[in-house]
Parts: C-alpha cells; sequence; structure tokens
C-alpha cells in the first residue's frame, strides 16, 4: 500500500489512547468552554431554638447549618434541571455531593429574640449563596472514577454524622440524669470531648474533600492529615492523604497511608482500588492487577476497579483480558465513559477495527467535545479503510482542539493516501508548528514536497531532518 512506502511513520493515535485513563491527565478530560452562564443565588433560612443547657453560639450555629441546608436543597433543583438539560446522568445522591462542594457563601447573618412564652431563645440564620456554572461545568467534567470516588467519601461522612448524632444525645441525656462531680459524669464528659475530636476531624475531613474537588490537592492532604491528629482511627483521614498524594504524583508517599487504611480497614474496596492505580503509575502491574482484584472480592459491582484493571492488562498487551473487563464495567454502569473509551480502544489493539468504531462512537454520545476520542475514531477509519470517514474525524478533532498534532499528521497521512498533497503539505506544516523536533515529520513533509516538484523544499526538510537525527534509508 502507498502509505506504507511513503511515510516514515504511519497514522498515529492520540496521546490517551496509549495512556490509562484513570492517570490523572487522562482522567480529566478536556472539553471545550461553555459560554458563561449567569451566576445563580440562593437565600437560605434556618431557626433554632435553644434552652437554658444550650450557648447561644451553638443556637447560632445549629440555625447557620440549617440555613446552609435550606441553600443546598434549592441549588439542588437548579443541578437536577441543569443535568437534565444537557442530557448528562447524576450518580444516586450526587446532587447533595455537588451542591456541597461547589455552593458558596457570600453572607451571613443572625438574629436572636427571647420566647416570652417557653422562657427559650430563638436563633435565626440568614445566609445568601450562589453557585457559578463554570463550577458546575468543571464537576461535571470529571472523569466517572473521581465522580464515584468522592461521591463515595461524602455518602460516608453522611453515615458518620448521623451515627455520631445518635451518640451525642446518648451523651447528653446520660450527663443531664448524671450526679455532678461523679465518676460517671466524669466519664461521660470525657467521653463527650472524644466525640466532638471525632466530629471535629469529620469536618476536617469534609473540607478536605472540597479542596480535593477543587484540585487544591496541597491543601486537600493538609487537612486531611489535621483529621488524622484529631482522630487517629478515622480511616478516610488516612485515605484523603493517600489520594491526595496520588493526585500529585507522589505515589511512594500515597502507598504507606492506603497501607494505613486498609490495616484500619480491611475490606476498603476504594483503598485497593487507588493503591492498585499508584502501583501501575510505579510500573509494578503485578500488584496493580493484585489491588484490583481485592477490590473487586470486596465489591464484585465495583466498575472502576475492572476498568482500571482492564487498563493494565492492556498496557500489558493482554488484550483479551483487557476487553473482558471493560465489558464487566460497562454492564455494570453502561455510561461510564472512561471504561467504553478503554474498550474501544482495546478492540483497535486486537484489529477488530469495526467493534472499535461502534465503541468510540458510543463513548462520543457521552462525551460529544473529547476531540481525541474523534482522532481515535478516524484512526481506526482509516484502517478498515475508510478515507472518507476517517478525514472527517480527524478533522472534527481540530475542529474541537486545534492544539492535537496527532490529528493534523494523521490527516496529512489520509491526504497523502489520497493524492491530495498540498492538503498533506499544510497538515504536516501544522504538525511541524506544535511539535518543531519531530524528526520523521520533516522527512515525511519533504517526501510530499517531492511528490508535488518542489525540490528546493523537500532539500531544506531533510537538511532538518537529519540535523534532528534522523536516520536515511541509505545511511
Amino acid at each position: 500500500m502507498f502509505i506504507k512506502k511513503f511515510f516514515r511513520r504511519l497514522i498515529v493515535a492520540s496521546v490517551a489512547a496509549s495512556s490509562m485513563l484513570f492517570t490523572p491527565n487522562i482522567n480529566e478530560f478536556n472539553f471545550l468552554p461553555v459560554a458563561h452562564a449567569e451566576i445563580q443565588t440562593y437565600k437560605g433560612i434556618g431557626e433554632q431554638i435553644i434552652g437554658n443547657k444550650d450557648t447561644v453560639e451553638d443556637g447560632i450555629n445549629l440555625a447557620k447549618q440549617k440555613a446552609e441546608l435550606n441553600a443546598q436543597e434549592q441549588a439542588g433543583l437548579y443541578l437536577d434541571s441543569y443535568s437534565h438539560a444537557k442530557n448528562f446522568e447524576l450518580l444516586r445522591d450526587e446532587i447533595t455531593t455537588i451542591t456541597a462542594n461547589i455552593i458558596r457563601i457570600k453572607s451571613f447573618k443572625h438574629n436572636i429574640e427571647l420566647l416570652n412564652n417557653s422562657g427559650g431563645i430563638k436563633c435565626t440564620a440568614i445566609i445568601v449563596a450562589e453557585i457559578d456554572p463554570d463550577d458546575l461545568e468543571k464537576w461535571l467534567n470529571k472523569s466517572m472514577e473521581q465522580r464515584l470516588q468522592i461521591n463515595s467519601q461524602y455518602e460516608e461522612l453522611r453515615k458518620n454524622y448521623e451515627a455520631q448524632e445518635k451518640r451525642l444525645k446518648r451523651l447528653e441525656s446520660l450527663l443531664s440524669k448524671s450526679q455532678k462531680s461523679s465518676q460517671d459524669e466524669k466519664q461521660i464528659k470525657a467521653e463527650y470531648e472524644k466525640e466532638n475530636k471525632i466530629l471535629e476531624s469529620n469536618k476536617k475531613i469534609e473540607a478536605g474533600w472540597k479542596s480535593w474537588g477543587s484540585n487544591d490537592y496541597v491543601r486537600a492532604q493538609t487537612l486531611f492529615a489535621e483529621a488524622a491528629k484529631l482522630d487517629s482511627n478515622n480511616v478516610n483521614s488516612y485515605y484523603g492523604q493517600a489520594v491526595a498524594y496520588e493526585n500529585m504524583k507522589q505515589y511512594d508517599k500515597a502507598i504507606p497511608l492506603f497501607n494505613k487504611a486498609i490495616e484500619l480497614k480491611p475490606d476498603f474496596a476504594y483503598a485497593y482500588n487507588s493503591r492498585g492505580k499508584a502501583y501501575f503509575n510505579l510500573k509494578n502491574h503485578d500488584q496493580a492487577i493484585a489491588d484490583f482484584s481485592k477490590a473487586i472480592d470486596f465489591n464484585a459491582n465495583f466498575e472502576s476497579a475492572y476498568n482500571n484493571r482492564g487498563c493494565v492488562y492492556n498496557e500489558m498487551g493482554q488484550y483479551v483480558k483487557a476487553i473482558n473487563d471493560f465489558a464487566v464495567s460497562l454492564n455494570i454502569n453502561p455510561r461510564f465513559p472512561e471504561a467504553r473509551y478503554n474498550f474501544a480502544h482495546a478492540y483497535a489493539n486486537l484489529h477488530d477495527y469495526e467493534k472499535a468504531i461502534i465503541h468510540f462512537g458510543k463513548f462520543i454520545e457521552l462525551r460529544p467535545n473529547f476531540a481525541e476520542a474523534y482522532n481515535e475514531r478516524g484512526h481506526a477509519y482509516f484502517f478498515l479503510p475508510n478515507y472518507e470517514q476517517a478525514l472527517e474525524d480527524f478533522s472534527k478533532a481540530i475542529e474541537l482542539k486545534p492544539t492535537l498534532a496527532q490529528a493534523y499528521f494523521n490527516r496529512a497521512v489520509v491526504y497523502a493516501q489520497t493524492a491530495d498533497f498540498e492538503a498533506a503539505i499544510n497538515d504536516m506544516s501544522k504538525y511541524i508548528e506544535i511539535n518543531p523536533n519531530d524528526a520523521d515529520a520533516y522527512y515525511n513533509r519533504g517526501r510530499l514536497y517531492q511528490k508535488v516538484f518542489k525540490g528546493e523544499e523537500a532539500a531544506k526538510d531533510f537538511a532538518k531532518a537529519k540535523e534532528l537525527g534522523f536516520k536515511f534509508p541509505e545511511d
């Protein structure tokens, strides 16, 4: 075939294709910016009646919490309608997680009123909060892996808060019945103090995940470490630190903290899954597979763990095993973008381009603005061969991401294959603008110049290719 004889390097896939979709630089898909929408504002009101045993400060804080929840409920209605308009499927309970993360309190005031009929005090809190749609877009553009991860942590926090509220109420009841200065009172007060430290620890965890959700991993790690100091048995404080270090690509620091989390909670599927990612990034494929398998043992419906294990198999060239894992992941969650993308790529690795095209198409339905997917599908169309569709996909990739060098190179190859040499030269030149030190590209453009009888330009490109280390066939 002409293309094999002509080009030093054949069509190339996107950088994303040769990387693991769960690594940070690939997990965060790059989408087109959306038009800036209007900031949404909410007024939240909360009331709390307190008696003689409560402080006014406690009453104000409880009223403020209720006001914040009131504002979050209003914001949740907006998020629900926004996601429907975008045809974006949210996870169970994800509205609560997202609103807690992206809502911003702009002002707060309170009022205290004496209740003559009961002798109590009514504390009223009023907050003004807002949601920036840009923050919402950033959240919705997070990978499924990240969304599942943080949603599970917020679900855990909600359970912890509910359980702790019951424990605190029990201790308050016991304290009211105990004799002053008795041994029982001292013990109850000690337990109460311990519960308050646990509560403060969980609040640090919540703040840490908010920072993590905003991609401020340094701040997140600091908050998680502070949580561990308040409660050395808080498993999520170690897990949070480890995840923050993992996102900062400090895998050697992350692994001991994942170990600590697993020591405290041996069935912690998410910790095994995350540690597996750290091991993969350290090129320890066997240990990564062992950890993903362990995560699956503890949670048979853990779609991320199947996807991640499939990525390791894909990296190792075990494409059939990879395809099996991606299929299971998609069976659990058919709208899992990363798994769909990897599924398609594994079929492309097996040269089953027709199936690859089908699954790249399904991925594009989920993420229509991800340029690399069009480049990948164009790559598959090229090898069918279907040059018309390949050109269309490479052009779409360039439209979405004008800096995607591989798409220019690939489109140049197709233009050369169809004897449109001037168009091929233009695209190869664009590729060289982005990658000016690629010796192969200069050689290829030199050959293209020869096809249109531009010997002087060809000679310059061949000289540049040689300068950059290109080995000519006759060398």
